[in-house]
């Protein structure tokens, strides 16, 4: 498979807030949301909504899923099990190269699946996101669920995504329409189009940047 790149014009700015104190103190009200998600492959738009804020020390990141049918699959409670779930899902890579690039997913349960990835669907799901700079935290909505978190600076830098307040970044959703035995089919959601014939996040083309600003 050819490995593309967009031209990353495609940006969300994460506006800088006063210390807050953990997730659930951010005013999410006042956060500007990202509504442009589609099912790319089905010419379709999507009702997730992405938001993200920062105090200088971390990330704040909440998704909003609009899901009439939630469906979270459990049996041995491994974290691959995100895989055949309902879940968003975060990216994060330095370059185009994507060698390597590291990923989140996270389901309705408060799940993660996280784990490192070199260009093309080379995982090593045995990497963690390094302990204690990551938090998730997720609860069920009237017609739907939210997945909300904090991610450490530090931790984007240690993994050298950070570039002077740029991070390259995916956003995405996985949509899980029906589940049978510990087998998910999906539909996938993307906030940018990766001109891929089948659906596949795992490229340089969908990838946007958040712009992290100090003001």
């Amino acid at each position: 498979m050819a490995q593309t790149d967009n031209d990353l014009s495609n940006t969300y700015h994460v506006v800088k807030i006063e210390p807050a104190n953990g997730v659930t103190a951010v005013d999410w009200p006042s956060v500007k949301k990202l509504m442009t998600f589609r099912y790319h492959w089905e010419s379709v738009e999507d009702t997730l909504v992405f938001q993200g804020t920062w105090d200088g020390i971390w990330f704040y990141f909440r998704f909003e899923v609009q899901d009439e049918n939630i469906l979270v699959y459990h049996s041995t409670e491994h974290k691959t099990e995100v895989a055949q779930s309902d879940r968003v899902e975060i990216f994060f890579r330095k370059d185009a190269k994507l060698n390597p690039y590291y990923c989140l997913e996270m389901d309705p349960d408060k799940r993660i699946l996280d784990y490192a990835t070199m260009y093309y669907r080379q995982y090593n799901k045995g990497w963690s996101w390094p302990p204690g700079h990551l938090q998730v935290d997720t609860g069920r909505l009237k017609n739907g669920y939210y997945v909300q978190g904090k991610i450490s600076i530090a931790s984007l830098k240690e993994l050298d995504v950070w570039n002077n307040g740029k991070v390259q970044t995916g956003l995405y959703r996985g949509n899980c329409i029906s589940l049978k035995d510990g087998k998910a089919e999906l539909r996938w959601s993307c906030w940018i189009d990766p001109r891929t014939e089948n659906p596949d996040f795992h490229v340089a083309s969908s990838f946007g940047i958040l712009d992290f600003m100090d003001q």
